[in-house]
């Protein structure tokens, strides 16, 4: 399991991207707080020259709470229950403003 963290202001929109390897795969974001709205999801498919066909994912949020928030993700193929990989992220969101 992985983590990073992101620094927010609360009502502005932000992103958490993934890469997927390829169109079989998906992150899901599993567990959201009622302080964290998920605006949508976006999928792009491009090709990398290491690794074939890959798929980047856009996370578009908001944070409508200020506090610590943490985002649960997994990435599995769509016709599967496994998870192959488990991400979370921490949202720190501050009030506009503040400093």
């Amino acid at each position: 399991m992985s983590e990073r963290a992101l620094g927010v202001t609360v009502g502005v929109p932000f992103d958490v991207d993934f890469v997927a390897p390829g169109a079989d795969y998906e992150w899901q974001l599993t567990v959201r707080p009622a302080g964290i709205e998920l605006i949508s999801r976006i999928f792009r498919q491009f090709s990398d020259a290491a690794s074939g066909d890959t798929v980047l994912q856009l996370f578009h949020l908001r944070a409508a709470l200020p506090g610590l928030h943490e985002l649960y993700f997994v990435l599995k193929r769509r016709s599967d229950v496994a998870v192959v990989q488990n991400e979370i992220v921490v949202i720190e969101a501050a009030a506009p403003g503040s400093a």
